[in-house]
């Protein structure tokens, strides 16, 4: 390098060497070396299959149902313990449910047989408040005859 410092350019698009001054392309060829479009892509390379073996085909084929059927195996299991789960669940809401409702008629009964009782209070003291009145009405005249 005779100059230190210098940028050295290359026309853009292209594979050409870098200079200090670079020219402006004519054209873009598509089909230079080191020039890709941005839609561009690879090709990919078909794998070449292998030749087949009849008695590992045979036995992956074996394999295969085997762990089948465990994932079948584990699967039912998982059901069956969701079944049973929610057969427990379904009981003990039962029974909870039972439970609530004879508190409730339990309530019920009692409430009941307390309004009976207040019910009845309740003429007792009107019957009282009655009685009352009577023999107030019955003092008071009393006392007004006597401080005459």
């Amino acid at each position: 390098m005779a100059h230190p410092g210098v940028v050295l350019k290359r026309p853009v698009g292209t594979a050409k060497p870098f200079r200090e001054h670079a020219d402006l392309p004519t054209s873009l060829p598509l089909s230079e070396p080191g020039f890709e479009t941005r839609t561009s892509h690879k090709k990919t390379k078909k794998q070449a299959s292998r030749p087949a073996n009849a008695g590992a085909e045979r036995e992956a084929a074996i394999a295969y149902a085997r762990e089948e059927r465990k994932r079948e195996q584990a699967r039912e299991r998982e059901e069956a313990a969701l079944e049973r789960s929610r057969a427990r669940s379904e009981q003990a809401i039962a029974q909870l449910q039972a439970a609530l409702d004879a508190a409730q008629r339990d309530h019920d009964e009692k409430r009941a047989f307390i309004e009976e009782q207040r019910a009845a209070l309740d003429k007792q003291v009107t019957a009282e408040d009655e009685r009352w009145h009577k023999l107030e009405d019955r003092l008071q005249t009393a006392l007004r005859k006597a401080r005459k």
